[in-house]
């Protein structure tokens, strides 16, 4: 997602063209079952497995899964179960406020999922995943994805569907149709960490993008990041050292969800949506992605 609205940033400076429509998109409800060898050659005896193909994802370049990466970093900064469980709290309640006080409704668009033989047609007009009323006991009540350690289900991006877009243009063409942006965009950068650390690109995107900028992480009036895992924000802090009120101020993936393929759109238009309402100026998005990398962007509200 975010990768695409830089793609077509660049594809404008190049003159290839004059605005550009971002969509970003993910189904991870309908990631498939895998019945090994059943078209071809099934089994006669013996069991045949079904293969779960969600839990077969892996980091390509390490070899890893994502619960290992994200125990390989709690590990690796001494990052707590409790620490985790915090955090996670502070992302539904800050998600739920967002909802309740209607600062989400304006970047929402209601799907209408017709009736079939056996469910009656569906509105989906708010986030699923929020959870308003969880505790910090029923956090801790949870058993964690690998045994002995300290990452569960709660402390982890939600499994969810999503899709977004955002329209790129000069401001020129903005003026010109009578539209306000939402924000321009100042600077961004991709950058690479080593693969099995991958949960830590935005540690190494962010800095990068404030030397090209010639700016510091304070004058960022609100940062944007992808909370794939509880411990893998809280390790990208423990770089950065930033100011955790300004951080996802409507919530994050671990309560909003993290379609992997629209997550970055979400990112950008949650920062927009949020220095407007708050009046700020500046805003720091950033995310890491499979195979190393770490992708950062500034935004300027107009």
């Amino acid at each position: 997602g975010l990768r695409a609205v830089i793609e077509a940033a660049q594809a404008i400076q190049l003159d290839e063209c004059a605005t550009a429509v971002v969509c970003g998109m993910e189904s991870m409800s309908t990631i498939p079952h895998i019945l090994t060898g059943a078209r071809w050659a099934p089994a006669r005896t013996g069991d045949i497995v079904i293969r779960d193909e969600f839990f077969s994802m892996v980091e390509p370049l390490s070899g890893m899964g994502a619960i290992e990466l994200a125990e390989r970093t709690a590990a690796r900064y001494g990052i707590s179960r409790a620490e985790q469980e915090q955090f996670a709290l502070e992302s539904h309640q800050k998600a739920a406020r967002a909802w309740d006080e209607g600062w989400m409704a304006e970047q929402v668009v209601p799907v209408n999922v017709p009736a079939t033989k056996t469910s009656p047609a569906r509105c989906f007009a708010t986030d699923e995943c929020i959870r308003e009323n969880v505790t910090l006991e029923r956090l801790a009540a949870l058993d964690p994805l690998q045994p002995g350690g300290t990452v569960t289900a709660a402390t982890s991006s939600s499994v969810t569907d999503g899709a977004g877009a955002v329209v790129v243009t000069t401001r020129q063409r903005a003026r010109q149709a009578g539209i306000r942006p939402l924000a321009s965009l100042v600077a961004y950068v991709q950058v690479g960490v080593e693969p099995q650390d991958m949960l830590e690109g935005p540690a190494a995107a962010i800095p990068a993008l404030l030397d090209r900028a010639g700016m510091e992480l304070s004058r960022m009036d609100l940062l944007e990041v992808n909370e794939a895992f509880a411990a893998q924000v809280i390790a990208n802090e423990r770089c950065l050292h930033w100011d955790r009120s300004r951080l996802n101020v409507h919530g994050g993936a671990i309560a909003l969800g993290h379609p992997t393929g629209f997550t970055g759109v979400r990112l950008l238009l949650s920062a927009g949506y949020a220095l407007r309402r708050r009046g700020g100026t500046l805003a720091m998005i950033a995310l890491c992605g499979g195979g190393g990398l770490g992708v950062a962007m500034i935004i300027r509200t107009e």
